[in-house]
């Protein structure tokens, strides 16, 4: 990571508010699993963000 922050394109990406929360999620999970990179340890609570995007969204379309 400080690699990276000696590039100007990076600072700049930083700036924007969804790649830093992209960047903040992988540092969060680098650090919560590193004991274990393949697993989730088993009392951790489902990832709202993972659940719902493995979730297919229901869609009504009108018949006429």
């Amino acid at each position: 990571m400080l690699e990276l922050l000696q590039q100007p394109s990076f600072r700049a990406a930083l700036k924007r508010a969804d790649f830093k929360e992209m960047v903040f999620r992988q540092q969060h999970y680098a650090w919560r699993y590193r004991g274990n990179p393949t697993a989730p340890p088993a009392d951790a609570a489902p990832d709202p963000l993972l659940v719902s995007q493995s979730e297919t969204p229901q869609v009504t379309i009108p018949t006429q």
